[in-house]
């Protein structure tokens, strides 16, 4: 697959953009006239339409007869809108014939033609509590609910998210069948979300997609709602970047037209850790070593002996109580949002401060948002989204038997996490250092709140994304959509590691490491939909598209060891230090990566007397990672629904109020486990040992090949066949959904272990 050209593309783009948007803007001018130059007849006209309006009053209202505060209404067609106050009641000015519009979020809008009404009682429904809910399916794809043919979820957030610890985990934890969630006391790490079993042994990829651009950004505040697709028949559309994992579509509030509305929240909390391992005191701790000794017929170490050395007979620590801590949390958002129904806004500020229940864990993040849509036409919308996003924070503690936890729970109890020497105070070890010598002890332990406190971290992360969007809608039922985000990104991690000088596992040498990145990454989307109802009995949806993208990161690393001054400040790379080029290890000073890749998908809907139910989809993948004359691929799916309630011979089953089956099958690929260019040699500079003649010693700069080549890579691919039927009870406030599904993956990418003959070492990714 050739590149696509950087330059090109950006500038045919800009142009594209460019023209439209100044033709956009003459006709909307060519339509609304000067405003500055107005005849005699239309101040005539003007002031009729004046005299012919009245002041419509009215309340809003939700089924249970509570006002709703904050409620857009608006005139259609008109820049005319206001928002329902305090206490539900609003008064706007209107004409007979106009259509009034009322919305509110997680409600369903209502659309009133005004006649001669002067009072309005508005109750509006609850979207998650009928089937005319839309349901996003990506890519400028909606539909009901009710008509959805694949095994897909969806989760409505509202204020019950407010006042608790907001992050993707918590949103979805319990309420989704299918979906088990895995969360890590490190503040730093993400969630583990699993749908429908694992796919494949590298560790499934979930696809998160942010209103309908991939792996963008979002404040978990501005969240409205969550859509899972569990099954492949409706994951297929993503092709090769769904993978075994699934996708998962999330949804954020958008601008509003109306008067501008505060939305803020702010909350405190703590977290702990529950129910901590119970370990041995130090005397059970010795008579254990006393049992293993006797029952070998071994001589039982003076150190564990209380006869011989008393004080480690005494239990002075709680280790686990000493890393383990009750964590603080706090977390503020705010948000602002209004306009006309021509130019409307969004913007959203969000800031958490988290720390671990591990001492010195912690993690900070900033999030800035900003939302602006610019109707210029009937048929033309510009839009703009711009998030940045800080965050920073220490996690990564360890696991096995190297960790702070596991050190933790088989550290002595009788040492202490501090002692003095000569009026200095030091980390203690396993033993206290005036009876090392004495009591000598093999232990591969370090004292654990030492383990972490000597490890020093700064991991500033910067996130700057942007999508600019064009609609238009040139006829009825056509919607073509260009959307181009564009992501920049700057890690940087430092680490200082400490030396570790107590009587116990020790390590003489300190290090300094810092790993900087610098990434980019741009996505281009564009997509038509049509949709379409003939005869009342027919429903038609057609969607096709193209999308590209690219990707470019630049990787430097750096490490020292031997550092002669372990101060907060003094602590870095200098001169006099030694710098880290252990081969065995993956520190490559430099490396830089590409990845572009080219799209082509369509999806067809239709729906026959609002009963039978048949989608289908396909997507053509060609990324770079495979080789250019076989690395296209086509993955299909197709679903069907039969609404079984909707037939004229089902009985009027009162408790049941909808009832439908549905089968579907499809398939995703992946290749998120290659490395760039698996397909060519790798080489690499090296400075080994090499014999001449009686010339042993000393190592010799030259090329050597890294890797294997495999040019006939190809897909993983896993396919998942479901059936499935939805049960709506008692007026739809109980819903049953039951599936059986086969998940099966095919074509694993595996990493294969290189004999010595092969002149390569065993690859680390392949």
């Amino acid at each position: 697959m050739k590149k696509p050209n950087d330059s090109m593309f950006f500038r045919y783009h800009l142009i594209f953009c460019i023209l439209l948007l100044t033709f956009c803007y003459a006709n909307a001018n060519s339509i609304s006239g000067n405003p500055r130059i107005e005849t005699s007849r239309n101040l005539r006209e003007s002031n009729e339409l004046q005299q012919n309006k009245k002041v419509l009053k009215g309340i809003v209202k939700d089924e249970k007869g509570e006002s709703i505060i904050g409620a857009s209404v608006t005139v259609e067609g008109t820049t005319i809108s206001t928002i329902s106050d305090i206490n539900g009641n609003f008064d706007i000015h209107v004409e007979s014939g106009q259509v009034l519009k009322i919305s509110y979020i997680g409600f369903i809008s209502q659309e009133i033609k005004i006649t001669d009404q002067d009072y309005l009682d508005i109750v509006l429904l609850e979207n998650d509590r009928i089937l005319d809910e839309i349901v996003v399916m990506g890519y400028g794809t909606a539909a009901r609910k009710q008509d959805l043919s694949m095994a897909v979820s969806t989760v409505k957030l509202g204020t019950e998210s407010l006042g608790r610890p907001t992050n993707l985990a918590n949103m979805l934890q319990g309420k989704v069948a299918g979906v088990s969630i895995n969360q890590s006391g490190d503040p730093t790490s993400s969630a583990s979300i699993n749908i429908r079993g694992k796919g494949n042994r590298n560790g499934d990829q979930i696809l998160y997609v942010v209103d309908g651009v991939m792996g963008a950004p979002y404040n978990p505040a501005d969240v409205e709602s969550i859509t899972i697709l569990k099954d492949a028949a409706s994951a297929s559309i993503y092709g090769s970047y769904a993978g075994a994992g699934g996708v998962v579509l999330i949804t954020t509030k958008q601008a509003a037209a109306g008067k501008a509305k505060i939305d803020a929240n702010a909350w405190w909390g703590v977290q702990k850790a529950w129910r901590l391992p119970e370990v041995l005191t130090a005397s059970e701790f010795n008579q254990v070593w006393k049992d293993v000794t006797t029952a070998k017929g071994r001589d039982l170490p003076n150190a564990y002996n209380p006869l011989i050395f008393p004080y480690g007979d005494i239990t002075r620590t709680d280790w686990l109580d000493e890393v383990f801590r009750t964590g603080n949390m706090q977390h503020y958002d705010f948000t602002v949002r209004g306009g006309t129904e021509a130019l409307k806004a969004l913007a959203s500020v969000s800031y958490t401060d988290t720390e671990g229940t591990i001492i010195t864990t912690y993690r900070k993040n900033l999030n800035l948002r900003l939302n602006v849509d610019f109707q210029v036409t009937k048929w033309a919308k510009l839009s703009q989204r711009l998030t940045y996003d800080y965050t920073n924070g220490k996690g990564g503690i360890g696991g096995g038997h190297t960790g702070a936890i596991f050190n933790a729970m088989a550290y002595p109890r009788s040492a202490t996490v501090f002692e003095y020497e000569n009026g200095q105070k030091l980390y203690g070890g396993v033993l206290p250092r005036w009876a090392a010598a004495d009591f000598p002890v093999e232990s591969d332990l370090q004292n654990p709140v030492a383990m972490l406190e000597k490890v020093r971290v700064n991991n500033p992360v910067d996130r700057l994304f942007s999508t600019s969007s064009l609609e238009l809608k040139p006829i009825p039922g056509l919607v073509i959509k260009s959307d181009f985000s564009f992501d920049v990104g700057n890690d940087r991690m430092e680490r200082f590691q400490a030396k570790f000088t107590e009587p116990g596992l020790k390590n003489d040498q300190n290090y300094r490491q810092i790993y900087a990145l610098r990434s980019y990454h741009y996505i281009s989307d564009n997509i038509a939909t049509y949709t379409n109802e003939f005869n009342n009995l027919h429903y038609l949806s057609l969607m096709g598209g193209i999308t590209i993208q690219k990707s470019e990161s630049r990787i430097v690393r750096a490490m020292q060891m031997g550092l002669s001054n372990e101060t907060g400040h003094g602590a870095i790379l200098n001169p006099n230090a030694t710098w880290y080029t252990d081969e065995n290890v993956d520190l490559k000073p430099e490396n830089i990566e590409e990845f572009s890749s080219r799209s082509y998908l369509a999806r067809i809907a239709y729906t026959y007397d609002d009963r039978y139910i048949i989608n289908g989809s396909w997507r053509y993948d060609q990324p770079s990672l495979l080789h250019p004359d076989r690395n296209g691929k086509s993955f299909f799916a197709a679903s069907g629904a039969w609404k079984i309630t909707s037939e004229k011979f089902m009985p009027d089953l009162k408790p049941l109020n909808f009832a439908k089956l549905r089968l579907g099958w499809g398939q995703v690929g992946s290749v998120n486990s290659l490395r760039s260019f698996a397909y060519r040699e790798m080489f690499e500079d090296i400075r080994s040992p090499v014999f001449f003649g009686d010339e042993t010693e000393g190592g010799h700069q030259g090329i050597a090949k890294s890797s294997v080549a495999n040019p006939y890579i190809k897909w993983e691919k896993t396919e998942q066949t479901s059936v499935g039927i939805d049960l709506e009870f008692f007026k739809n406030s109980l819903s049953v959904s039951v599936d059986y599904f086969h998940k099966n993956t095919k074509d694993l990418i595996e990493k294969q272990t290189s004999v010595s003959q092969a002149g390569v070492e065993n690859p680390k990714k392949i």
